[in-house]
């Protein structure tokens, strides 16, 4: 798809009329699905997302699902897909949750939305749920440093269920990185280099 075909298509997004809305929304998302690039398209999406009408948020948020999914940035609408976890419709807000966990999977900040998808984890629908803790999980993989988890987790408040998953992801992230060293040291030993075994373990782990 052309640019020119795209920006008519964000035009669109405009009408008065839901079904010219609804229309353009849906060659945009099956444009993403196929993995055409509609980054133009991402800010006007995020504003059909507080749309009046339950059809078109629905549609815009599956169309951001797949824009993420296929590594499009998504950077732009990640504080309105955090809104989007408080819509009235449930497959709305599935889907929101379901585009921040592919947005967070793409290495992209998702901390504005932290906040919500934490909330979203006593939202008494499973797949809201279920859809929130592997945003939330894809998030804390993002996490480099020690550092950066903790500040991270420190959002994980107001419910049991939240706190829960701040020790478990915890306990996540450091078994990961455990790994990590290990491969790095591995890796290391294996180099033809003069470095002692002390110094190969400490460039292991700084790196």
């Amino acid at each position: 798809m052309e640019e020119k075909e795209i920006k008519e298509l964000i035009k669109q997004l405009s009408d008065k009329d839901w079904k010219v809305k609804e229309s353009a929304i849906e060659i945009l998302r099956l444009n993403a699905q196929e993995g055409y690039d509609i980054s133009i398209a991402i800010p006007a999406l995020g504003d059909s997302l507080s749309d009046k009408g339950v059809r078109i948020r629905l549609k815009s948020a599956e169309a951001l699902k797949f824009a993420a999914k296929k590594g499009i940035n998504t950077t732009s609408v990640v504080s309105k897909l955090g809104e989007a976890l408080f819509d009235k419709d449930q497959n709305v807000k599935e889907e929101a949750a379901w585009a921040l966990g592919y947005t967070a999977r793409n290495r992209v900040d998702t901390s504005p939305a932290i906040p919500a998808l934490v909330k979203a984890l006593s939202d008494g629908n499973l797949k809201v749920e279920w859809r929130a803790t592997q945003a939330l999980r894809n998030a804390v993989g993002n996490c480099k440093t020690r550092k950066q988890l903790r500040e991270l987790l420190r959002k994980f408040k107001g419910s049991p269920e939240a706190k829960a998953l701040s020790k478990e992801f915890y306990g996540y992230w450091m078994r990961n990185r455990n790994e990590k060293i290990e491969l790095r040291i591995d890796k290391e030993m294996r180099r033809p280099n003069k470095k002692t075994i002390k110094g190969k373990i400490k460039r292991a782990v700084t790196n």
